[in-house]
């Protein structure tokens, strides 16, 4: 009896200790100072038609700093993203618009939702599935 408790016991630390180590490991792949090196929307020409424009932030020092805490500190010149200053993220799997959508990974600043994707060390956080605009970052 003993042995089937101490067992038991083990069995659960175990778990625990797997899942806690899970949720750092997401957590830091967003975790650290990203520069802000472009954004991107669909607009309206000077012509008259809609096409993908580009704001070009490479040659900016516009940090963003996403922090273990769930603070994301934003510095440098002015973009089309978030001022400078403290703002509150949150980092996972959330609905997108409604209760009725498949949760996927996301990011949330300010209760303001963004669709996450890190590709070949360039993340993108965008918003185009609303007609906002993308922010694409490049790790520091």
């Amino acid at each position: 009896m003993k042995n089937i408790v101490l067992f038991l016991f083990t069995i659960t630390i175990l778990l625990g200790c797997s899942q806690d180590d899970d949720d750092n490991s997401t957590n830091s792949v967003i975790v650290g100072e990203w520069k802000l090196m472009r954004s991107e929307f669909y607009g309206i020409n000077p012509e008259g038609s809609y096409e993908l424009i580009t704001v070009d932030y490479r040659s900016d020092s516009i940090i963003y700093n996403f922090r273990n805490d769930g603070t994301l500190d934003v510095s440098g010149e002015e973009n089309m993203g978030y001022p400078n200053g403290s703002h509150i993220y949150f980092f996972g799997e959330d609905h997108l618009t409604g209760q009725n959508d498949p949760m996927i990974l996301l990011v949330k600043i300010n209760d303001l939702k963004w669709t996450y994707q890190l590709t070949d060390g360039e993340m993108r956080l965008g918003q185009t599935y609303v007609d906002g605009i993308d922010l694409i970052f490049e790790k520091k």
